[in-house]
């Protein structure tokens, strides 16, 4: 689908949901005929995404339900702040058919920290018991844009490209430190930083993928670009990872989804070495990428995971009374 005709047709979903008559009642059935009627009719897969974005279990004894802050009814478009809104739309498009007395804990914005209370959430670290974080696609129209590659990695320029913010983040400092003035690579940053090269020109999704090999560095959280370099004929050379969202970062492979190159990225010339002369490789971390993508393609699929992890959280928390859902598959 065209960029543009993406976006219009996500707002006017958006407006529908939040304003539409009858809007609240037409969400209550879709959930109600896309749930299951027990676990065991839901394919492995989408059990194994479920169980890997919701850790959540129930409180231990006789320890009451949790409290949670937010009745879902209480949000709206106007009332979140302008960081939030795409947040909001994402968590309205697959909460709403539980219901304005749903009672949760949003958490938006680039989060790297795991909460007390359980929240959902776009991110959390990798490492680590992250139990409270349940993650939901949110944000999704800036994460999940996947244009299409139609140059062969063969045919692109063997060299490595990067463009962004730095963020103050230790590896695109080291990036443009080192090879901003690269004859080779087109690397830099797009605002100007003390003490850093002059900044460099704003470059498309396709004018990167002219490019053999991305830099993929994480910066406020993960790295936004992993996920269309993973769509692409491109690769991703990426440091170890620390974050993930519902893309599952955290399963990513280095070797199989992407090239790792050190923090500090003083072996990219002899990763990118390496993998000029071994093409066939390469080839393969394409094809392993392209096919881990695949799996988020699939709208309908897709909604059903987000509402399982939603129903759970429900039940987990103790608060699925609340909701309208017709059943209980968790507890």
């Amino acid at each position: 689908m065209n960029g543009g005709l993406q976006r219009a047709g996500y707002f006017l979903g958006a407006a529908l949901r939040e304003y539409a008559p009858g809007a609240w009642a037409l969400a209550r059935r879709r959930l109600a005929a896309r749930l299951p009627k027990r676990l065991e009719d839901v394919p492995g897969d989408v059990l194994e995404r479920v169980a890997y974005y919701n850790r959540l279990s129930l409180p231990a004894g006789d320890l009451p339900p949790v409290r949670l802050p937010v009745r879902l009814g209480d949000m709206s478009i106007s009332t979140t702040d302008r960081s939030g809104k795409l947040y909001y739309i994402d968590l309205l498009r697959d909460a709403q058919g539980f219901g304005p007395e749903f009672r949760i804990a949003p958490l938006f914005g680039d989060v790297i920290h795991v909460p007390d209370a359980p929240s959902l959430v776009k991110s959390r670290p990798i490492a680590g018991d992250v139990a409270p974080s349940v993650l939901l696609p949110l944000d999704a129209l800036r994460h999940f844009h996947f244009p299409k590659d139609r140059r062969r990695w063969a045919d692109k320029r063997s060299s490595a490209v990067w463009r962004g913010m730095l963020n103050g983040q230790a590896p695109r400092i080291a990036a443009v430190r080192l090879y901003a003035d690269s004859p080779v690579h087109d690397i830099g940053q797009v605002h100007a930083a003390e003490g850093m090269a002059p900044p460099k020109g704003w470059l498309s999704i396709a004018q990167q993928l002219e490019h053999r090999y991305v830099l993929s560095l994480e910066g406020n959280d993960v790295a936004t670009n992993l996920k269309w370099i993973m769509a692409s004929n491109s690769v991703a050379l990426a440091p170890r990872l620390a974050y993930e969202t519902w893309y599952m970062e955290g399963r990513l492979v280095p070797g199989v989804h992407f090239v790792e190159i050190r923090a500090d990225l003083a072996d990219l010339d002899e990763r990118i070495a390496w993998c000029e002369a071994n093409p066939q490789e390469v080839q393969r971390i394409v094809r392993n990428a392209q096919d881990w993508v695949r799996q988020f393609r699939d709208p309908a699929r897709e909604r059903l995971i987000a509402a399982l992890v939603l129903q759970k959280y429900a039940e987990m928390t103790g608060g699925l009374g609340l909701t309208s859902s017709p059943v209980r598959l968790f507890t």
